[in-house]
């Protein structure tokens, strides 16, 4: 049976123009954007790809006013899936989008070339990630609010490391500090220094025990030669 042909079923290519100043050029069916178009809001914004229900669906790519890039995809107007973000400082986000952010496993590049591989929440670090420095130093560990927090490793770039508690990115709790000749100092730590009880252990075997403050010994309670 030869099936009957409607207006509904025909796709044009049409510019329209909204009350609001907004201007939409593309495909067109149903009265609605779907298909491939591109989209000109009255802010300055530009969205050009696909369209689903009179809404940004599929893979497209959206160029704010301000400078900033999106490339990826989008799920009903919104950021969501798979997709790449270029702020206008030279910084990158390329990763997972949830409703507009930042969300799931991503990596963030720096202008200055700092960049993190990770998990993230709501445009920020959050989980488990890595950070690594321009200068060749390196963390791996937790992150909450974009910022160190909870276990992690600090890799210095000269072969120095640190091995325990973060907090407000920051080696704060207990932790261990070992030197690339092999010398360590285990025990509390408090804003990146030696704090608290603690315990040095020198590269040739012998061991001290005392309190220490800002990152030096304030006295000695043992010592083990």
């Amino acid at each position: 049976m030869r099936r009957e042909t409607t207006n509904r079923d025909v796709t044009t290519f049409v510019t329209k123009v909204y009350l609001n100043g907004d201007r939409y050029e593309g495909s067109y069916k149903y009265n609605q954007k779907d298909s491939k178009g591109t989209f000109y809001y009255n802010d300055g914004d530009k969205y050009k790809g696909e369209t689903k229900n009179n809404k940004k669906d599929g893979k497209g790519s959206y160029e704010y006013s301000n400078g900033d890039k999106y490339v990826g995809e989008f799920k009903e107007d919104l950021l969501n899936g798979k997709g790449i973000y270029y702020c206008v400082n030279g910084d990158k986000y390329e990763g997972d989008f949830i409703k507009n952010r930042a969300e799931g496993n991503g990596v963030y590049s720096y202008k200055g070339g700092n960049k993190y591989e990770g998990e993230f929440k709501s445009d920020k670090a959050e989980g488990k990630g890595t950070f690594l420095f321009t200068d060749g130093d390196k963390f791996s560990g937790r992150f909450k609010d974009g910022v160190k927090e909870g276990k992690g490793t600090y890799y210095y770039v000269d072969g120095n490391k640190y091995v325990g508690d973060f907090k407000n990115d920051k080696a704060n709790g207990i932790g261990i500090y070992t030197m690339k000749n092999g010398a360590k100092y285990e025990g509390g730590f408090k804003n990146d220094k030696a704090n608290g009880k603690g315990t040095y252990f020198y590269e040739d075997g012998g061991k001290y025990e005392g309190y220490f403050k800002d990152g030096k010994v304030i006295f000695w309670t043992k010592s083990f030669i």
